[in-house]
């Protein structure tokens, strides 16, 4: 049952004051369960997939990040069997000719992946994510938000057909990724609605190793910054 609601935001359940562990769960009631745009941007969807018991299964986990860039598609894919954390994983990354985002429209229009927009539920005290999370944005501004760390956000039919759809477009005609042994720095830059944000600069330094600089501000008016060394195994 909703406690209450508060800009279109239902909050389904939530701890009660200094109690450890319980659930977090809302829902954001103005989120479209139907997107009308064909004009997708970025899908960025990872999840654990459901256990179908005795029936034999290929896959436990599967991770896949799509966005248009000049010329191309830059595709990540990972899947996994099961356990998701301790089990055997693939992964690949890649720049493909093809626009992908089309057929990628059409897979989250036949899987209904909408029907759920809006509902994120965060189990306090978990050791790992259970579920995962979905973020597909288009043109429009229509958004597709989900997340669960406690139970899977897609079907198996559903996480089939991704796999499935990545793989065969990560086979396809590549554009050659920029030789990266010239780059100087990497920055980010995030916004969000109740006007917090997250500004990141890594630059690399000449033995290797890198130094993350990073503002940030969160639902109070207090700017926090932080420098921080980067070990050269995870900047490679």
């Amino acid at each position: 049952m909703s406690i209450f609601k508060k800009n279109g935001i239902k909050i389904l359940s939530q701890p009660k004051p200094q109690e450890c562990g319980g659930t977090t769960a809302t829902l954001d009631t103005k989120a479209p369960k139907e997107i009308t745009s064909t004009d997708m941007t970025l899908f960025n969807v990872s999840s654990a997939l459901p256990y179908r018991g005795h029936e034999e299964q290929e896959l436990g986990f599967v991770s896949a990040y799509a966005a248009r860039t000049c010329g191309g598609t830059f595709l990540f894919f990972e899947k996994g069997d099961i356990p998701r954390k301790h089990g055997k994983k693939e992964r690949g990354w890649a720049l493909v000719k093809e626009n992908v985002m089309p057929a990628l429209c059409e897979l989250v229009r036949e899987c209904n992946i909408a029907k759920n927009n809006g509902f994120h539920s965060k189990t306090h005290g978990l050791p790992e994510n259970f579920g995962g999370d979905i973020d597909i944005r288009y043109g429009s501004g229509e958004r597709i938000s989900i997340s669960n760390n406690q139970s899977s956000v897609l079907s198996y039919d559903t996480g089939s057909k991704i796999a499935q759809l990545f793989t065969a477009a990560m086979n396809g005609e590549k554009i050659p990724l920029p030789d990266v042994s010239s780059l100087l720095s990497i920055v980010f830059e995030e916004k969000r609605e109740n006007g917090g944000f997250t500004n990141a600069n890594l630059t690399f330094n000449e033995d290797g190793t890198a130094t993350n600089k990073k503002t940030c501000r969160y639902d109070d008016p207090h700017i926090y910054e932080s420098t921080k060394p980067v070990e050269s195994e995870t900047v490679e």
